[in-house]
């Protein structure tokens, strides 16, 4: 569905002696091409750090990381960061050597069809399935089938094959398919349409979920569906629409993981009911 420092191109910077900026008797001064790799007259590239999913920060001027080292790897800077952070150090530690044995249910203990489910949330999220399987017990199960519940209401609203007039009740009711258990949509055209064309398989498992996780992803669904028909039926006409938008298809997705958190009581209740937070 997520760095190693080095320095400038040649080799790194060394910090003078008398101080930033002094220069020795009769030393040249560089010119602005040689420092900072531009024509005169053309702006200097200001240095920026970048933010990778599952890195440390890395400044586009330094050097690629070694092969072999790939995403979700922990670099040295990483850990010298986290150092006035043990608990930021642990996790780390943690996510570099992969869950434990009790993050992934053995096979022959779950269902088919949930296998299936999380068949799905690999071939649709890589980077979100990695994190929601490093998650313990019921809680996991319980976000997977959130993240497919949207995934499949999403596929729903981008299929432009799909006529406004039957789209916009779809969106609005999609949250009912839940309880539906013989419900599917075989005509879409998305690419993953394998969560319409076998919602039977997600509905099964969302309705063995305990009442509590069942409550929460209903009740996004709902909310979701009805703010996706609403803007497919008028124009965006302002910023605070486009806000309103993207608290429906994005915002209501945290509110949902906090309250999904909180019912697990891994969580305080309070965190499910700060909507700010989430």
């Amino acid at each position: 569905g997520l760095p190693a420092a080095g320095g400038a191109e040649s080799g790194g910077v060394t910090a003078h002696p008398r101080g930033r900026g002094a220069r020795t008797a009769g030393q040249r001064q560089r010119s602005p091409e040689e420092r900072y790799g531009t024509r005169t007259g053309e702006p200097s590239t200001q240095r920026t750090e970048t933010r990778i999913a599952g890195e440390g920060y890395r400044s586009p001027e330094r050097p690629e990381e070694p092969e072999g080292a790939g995403a979700g790897s922990v670099g040295v800077m990483d850990l010298l960061r986290s150092l006035g952070h043990p608990e930021e150090l642990l996790n780390l530690i943690k996510y570099k050597l992969g869950p434990g044995p009790s993050a992934h249910p053995r096979a022959d203990s779950i269902s088919e069809t949930l296998k299936t489910c999380y068949i799905y949330l690999n071939q649709t999220s890589r980077s979100f399935a990695a994190v929601i399987q490093a998650l313990d017990g019921d809680l996991r199960q319980a976000v997977c089938i959130f993240y497919l519940v949207l995934r499949a209401l999403d596929t729903v609203e981008d299929d432009m094959s799909i006529p406004l007039e039957e789209k916009v009740p779809m969106l609005q009711n999609f949250h009912t398919y839940l309880y539906q258990p013989e419900w599917r949509y075989s005509q879409s055209q998305e690419k993953d349409r394998q969560v319409l064309q076998d919602f039977p398989s997600i509905s099964v498992e969302f309705r063995s979920l305990a009442k509590v996780y069942q409550d929460v992803i209903a009740n996004i669904c709902h909310r979701m569906g009805l703010g996706m028909a609403d803007f497919l039926q008028r124009r965006v006409e302002s910023i605070k629409e486009w806000d309103t938008y993207c608290h429906y298809v994005a915002g209501l997705v945290g509110i949902g993981l906090s309250r999904l958190f909180a019912a697990s009581e891994l969580e305080d209740p309070v965190v499910g009911e700060d909507t700010d937070l989430a």
